[in-house]
């Protein structure tokens, strides 16, 4: 929403948060992932991402999930569920498009 569309919304109060989208690095940390790092068959390290129940996912994959619902920091609080993300996004976008 435009800083002016807020005045309206307030009863002629204007309160303005300015937010930035996640970082990769935040998208990891709101999502409960950690980097790890192994050694590879021939001798070089790879890395991995370890969510909280231990399960190991490629960095690409999660790269590709940060690709797909950019960094929007609601997205963490429906998880990478790719239904409950859409319609969260589908949401902003119509608030802001004004759809």
């Amino acid at each position: 929403m435009l800083s002016s569309e807020y005045a309206t919304y307030l009863s002629g109060r204007c309160v303005e948060i300015k937010m930035l989208p996640l970082s990769f690095r935040e998208f990891l940390y709101f999502h409960d992932f950690e980097i790890k790092e192994s050694k590879s068959v021939l001798g070089g390290t790879r890395k991995q991402a370890v969510d909280k129940n231990g399960e190991h996912y490629e960095l690409r994959e999660i790269f590709d999930a940060y690709m797909r619902f950019g960094g929007m920091p609601g997205i963490a609080d429906v998880g990478l569920d790719q239904e409950k993300a859409m319609m969260l996004l589908e949401g902003i976008y119509a608030t802001v498009i004004g759809i």
